[in-house]
């Protein structure tokens, strides 16, 4: 999530944000997930789970949603990207702040 969001110098900001909102019960309402809904997209349930089951129309109720940190509290229910050191070590290590919005 923090190395779609941000994937640069703001990626400790942003983990932070998505930190706080986790810690308070907030959905992380992530834009980087957003895409996950649309089979034009490139991205993991497109790539990954629609070939698997056979279709996009195929992927089992539900599991396309579990992605979408619009609809479901708390993490994805996978990966949605491949992460770069500084976006883990972010995650990992957020900076310290109140935040519960950014813009990138």
């Amino acid at each position: 999530m923090v190395q779609e969001e941000a994937g640069n110098e703001q990626d400790a900001m942003v983990s932070s944000v998505f930190h706080n909102r986790l810690r308070d019960g907030w959905k992380l309402e992530s834009n980087a997930s957003s895409y996950i809904k649309n089979d034009a997209d490139n991205n993991y349930v497109h790539n990954w789970l629609a070939p698997y089951y056979g279709g996009w129309g195929n992927i089992p109720a539900g599991m396309a949603e579990a992605y979408d940190t619009y609809a479901v509290a708390g993490l994805p229910a996978g990966p949605i990207s491949n992460p770069g050191r500084a976006a883990i070590e972010a995650a990992l290590n957020p900076a310290e702040s109140n935040y519960f919005f950014f813009v990138t």
